[in-house]
């Protein structure tokens, strides 16, 4: 139970705990036991369209559950209690947010175009060298 009527199994929490090297890849893994993959999609934290895209038409998306944002923000707290680093605990918990923020607008991104192949250019050929003859 993570709190705000939130609640992951022992198993898959503890697998997410084991598995995280960092605190971003654990605030993902525990949004990944939360949400299946096809819920995460045009989901955004606060919902807002982002500031850099609104000249372009940017819209609303969904914002995914305050309540699951609350349980993974416990879920790290977890975590970090288990790794101490330099950082402070409050500072480090308090960045889930910007963690699940990158995730999602990671997520979201359309794929990338393949790039059309360059033709590598080639060094000039020495006309004589002094050596020859």
């Amino acid at each position: 139970y993570l709190g705000g009527g939130v609640s992951v199994p022992e198993g898959k929490f503890n697998w997410a705990m084991d598995k995280a090297k960092s605190d971003s890849r654990c605030c993902i893994l525990l949004a990944r036991c939360l949400y299946k993959d096809e819920d995460l999609v045009n989901r955004s934290v606060t919902g807002q369209p982002s500031r850099r895209n609104l000249k372009h038409g940017a819209v609303k998306r969904k914002p995914i559950t305050p309540a699951k944002v609350d349980a993974i923000k416990v879920g790290l707290s977890h975590y970090v209690k288990r790794r101490k680093t330099a950082v402070p605990d409050d500072e480090r918990i308090s960045k889930a947010r910007l963690h699940l923020s990158n995730f999602l607008s990671e997520k979201n991104r359309p794929p990338k175009a393949e790039k059309c192949p360059q033709v590598p250019l080639t060094p000039p050929v020495p006309l004589g060298s002094p050596n020859e003859n």
